[in-house]
């Protein structure tokens, strides 16, 4: 321990902490006969364990091999034969930061003669089911959407995808809406007030909701939302029916 913490030193979320090493795991990971260590640091924050460092001793003295700096790690690394294993919890979409969601994910760390290459992650645990998604689309698709799909409540706006976007000049809002009995609704207004049958949220947040990236998609029970250039497609999985949206237009898709 005491030689992982000098050679940690320089890496250390917080050197003020009393104990900033987590664990320190030896093998040959640098290759037969090579002599390793792995040391993870801990952080003064609500995840414990953030970030982790492998050093391999060369002529008496030791190098940084590889570093992975301030992840979240469900300890401890694990040797797996001369490979080191890595966990980490899975964040989804809209996920506070210490509080994610998703299960937990591995990879291994080979060393390939020069470097450490990992391997695909896989998902080890699986996640909450998601029930409640809000996000948006890139600006320039300018979008808001609302999914929800809770099965231990009855009403139906808790089984629904809500969406609507704003168009400022020449002023344009739009909202569609797909409900888990298949029903679509679509509607627009051009003027600021809104109207009975069309009025639309003002869409404040206390922080602007995760950007969904084009070609990216979230799952909420029987729906799903995919974000792409010409709009955000959200549909019920098993009829494919649905809507899409942008800023200047919305469409239904999916059978009729």
């Amino acid at each position: 321990m005491e030689t992982a913490l000098r050679v940690g030193a320089p890496y250390f979320f917080d050197p003020g902490m009393a104990n900033p090493i987590g664990q320190v795991l030896c093998g040959a990971f640098t290759g037969p006969g090579s002599q390793a260590m792995a040391v993870t640091f801990n952080a003064p924050t609500c995840w414990p364990h953030q970030g982790w460092a492998v050093f391999q001793l060369v002529d008496d003295d030791w190098e940084l091999a590889l570093i992975q700096r301030l992840v979240f790690l469900v300890p401890p690394l694990t040797a797996v034969g001369d490979d080191i294993r890595e966990v980490r919890p899975v964040h989804r979409l809209g996920d506070p930061r210490c509080l994610p969601e998703g299960g937990t994910r591995a990879r291994t760390w080979h060393w390939d003669g020069t470097r450490f290459v990992a391997s695909a992650w896989e998902q080890v645990t699986p996640g909450e089911p998601l029930r409640l998604a809000v996000f948006m689309s890139p600006k320039r698709t300018g979008v808001i959407c609302v999914m929800w799909d809770d099965p231990s409540i009855e009403a139906r706006y808790a089984h629904r995808v809500h969406c609507q976007s704003h168009r400022r000049k020449p002023y344009l809002g739009q909202k569609a809406l797909v409900r888990g009995n298949g029903t679509v609704s679509l509607c627009r207004v051009r003027n600021v007030s809104g109207s009975r049958h069309c009025r639309l949220a003002c869409g404040c947040f206390e922080t602007p909701p995760p950007v969904l990236r084009y070609g990216t998609e979230v799952v909420v029970g029987r729906f799903r939302c995919r974000s792409v250039r010409s709009g955000m497609r959200c549909v019920i999985l098993r009829s494919g029916k649905g809507f899409a949206l942008n800023k200047d237009r919305s469409w239904r898709i999916g059978p009729r």
